[in-house]
């Protein structure tokens, strides 16, 4: 019997802030929330939350600042057994900006939090931005980001070989071009994971990606009981839909797999603090986007105006003056409860959003009528991914793949996808 139970499209993980974690399950501090509206009710991951309920959530575990004694958030203060399902990051993401460093202490004081609260853990890793970015002064080379991640690995075996009952993690593939993946998978394929999280190219271009899955078929990394996909850092809705038919098509391929796939995003809590923006209605026209608006400071504060976008369940019940207060000295102020209103309300868009999305496939295989509801881009990707990963001869996959990944590449992150010939920076 699988461990996870088995969802129909692919996962949107919301990645929580470590600030809004912890005002949900404050006793005390901001008590600005207005009277519609309680800090219990801004928990998404209790079970039948009635603002935005979800299926799993993410939290990176470099946000949390004492591992071994947590303050309390609402995911270590979570019923394991009642509430949505929770994935940790592996502070990678921190690590290759030299925030913190992966040595030997963090990984134990990861794994011990993640044995205590977590479902699944992303194994430690350096993602390979540091060296394209530049944002490390440890990790310099593609080799400084491989060897620290194998050598996470190394301890992470070391310390499950102890557990009774392993802690599930799923290892990371990273690599800025197919040659740089392809030494990372060929260097970590030996560790024995729950699963993989998938970043770098093979994440940023639906082409690398269905390579990368190829090698995962050709490894018999989906012959086994049960496995999970993550992808890190995304949350646009063409993708939501991509990891939809990749799930659906490699399930059609292996039908006795339990499988899930999910993928993570922070927009819905970092916009409005970086931006001032929040969401406010849904575009599935041509560019299957989400519309935003900004926070008018001076306008808002003390306003008893609703709140200008109603498209999510907390918009409806909360005013412009319940996100912009008067300060003790009349300075205009979004406190914490503001920015948490606002981010729940990103989140309830965004999940909506995804949900329209995920529902316009399934309407359009029902009806045999996809030009209805997808644009002509997703057809056809849709189209390619379905027939490489349910090929089941290997050089037949690879050549359908190669023959038709014009198909795809309007879908690629063209920011992130560097120049695919460039050769790897490893030392081999």
């Amino acid at each position: 019997m699988p461990y996870f139970k088995q969802l129909s499209d692919a996962i949107h993980t919301p990645a929580t802030t470590i600030d809004y974690s912890q005002f949900v399950v404050e006793d005390v501090g901001d008590t600005f929330l207005p009277s519609t509206v309680t800090k219990e009710d801004l928990n998404f991951i209790k079970p039948n939350s009635p603002l935005v309920s979800v299926d799993a959530g993410l939290m990176s575990v470099a946000q949390i600042s004492n591992l071994q004694n947590p303050k309390e958030n609402m995911i270590t203060c979570r019923d394991k057994k009642q509430s949505a399902l929770v994935i940790s990051d592996s502070g990678g993401f921190s690590a290759a900006r030299d925030i913190v460093d992966m040595n030997r202490q963090f990984i134990e004081e990861s794994f011990a939090f993640s044995k205590n609260y977590i479902d699944i853990a992303i194994a430690g890793d350096i993602p390979t931005f540091a060296v394209e970015q530049k944002t490390s002064v440890i990790y310099k080379t593609f080799d400084d980001c491989l060897q620290t991640t194998v050598g996470a690995l190394e301890i992470i075996k070391e310390l499950n070989q102890a557990q009774q009952e392993p802690v599930k993690f799923l290892n990371v593939i990273q690599g800025a071009t197919q040659a740089e993946g392809d030494i990372w998978y060929e260097d970590i394929k030996q560790y024995d994971c729950f699963g993989y999280a998938i970043s770098g190219i093979q994440r940023d271009s639906v082409k690398y990606l269905l390579i990368r899955m190829l090698a995962l078929i050709a490894g018999g990394k989906f012959n086994r009981d049960e496995t999970w996909l993550h992808f890190l850092g995304v949350g646009n809705l063409t993708y939501a839909v991509l990891l939809t038919v990749l799930l659906d098509a490699l399930r059609a391929r292996f039908p006795k797999l339990a499988l899930n796939i999910s993928y993570d995003s922070s927009t819905a809590f970092t916009m409005n603090p970086k931006s001032g923006d929040f969401y406010t209605d849904i575009d599935l026209s041509d560019n299957w986007t989400i519309n935003k608006d900004k926070v008018v400071v001076k306008d808002w504060v003390d306003s008893n105006k609703t709140f200008p976008s109603q498209s999510s369940a907390v918009s409806k019940i909360i005013t412009e003056g319940n996100v912009v207060i008067s300060d003790p000295y009349g300075k205009p102020t979004m406190y914490e409860s503001g920015k948490c209103l606002i981010a729940n309300h990103n989140l309830g868009v965004q999940m909506n959003a995804i949900k329209q999305a995920n529902d316009r496939l399934r309407k359009g295989e029902h009806e045999n009528n996809l030009a209805k509801y997808l644009p002509d881009t997703l057809i056809k990707a849709r189209k390619v991914i379905w027939d490489v990963i349910t090929e089941k001869d290997p050089k037949k996959a690879e050549a359908l793949l190669y023959n038709h990944s014009d198909n795809l590449r309007a879908l690629d992150d063209v920011s992130k996808v560097v120049n695919k010939t460039k050769a790897p920076r490893a030392k081999k």
